[in-house]
């Protein structure tokens, strides 16, 4: 079976928590025609959001401290 190499699994893992509140708005809206049911996706989308721009604005500090690793596996 063949491996993805993903260059940056941070980036990856944070998609995917995107996608999935993007799928809960949308079963909750449109397919259950009941939009109560999409505020727990969009209470954590926006809490996603958040969390994510923290995670990153850490993810640029570690590495400013560490100039020497690449930014990029090969």
């Amino acid at each position: 079976m063949p491996r993805a190499e993903f260059c940056n699994p941070h980036a990856v893992a944070t998609e995917c928590g995107l996608q999935n509140s993007a799928l809960g708005i949308y079963v909750g809206v449109q397919l259950l025609g009941q939009p109560a049911m999409a505020v727990p996706s969009v209470v954590y989308a926006l809490l996603m959001n958040v969390g994510a721009i923290a995670f990153v604005l850490l993810l640029r500090r570690r590495a400013a401290r560490s100039p020497g690793e690449p930014a990029c596996c090969p």
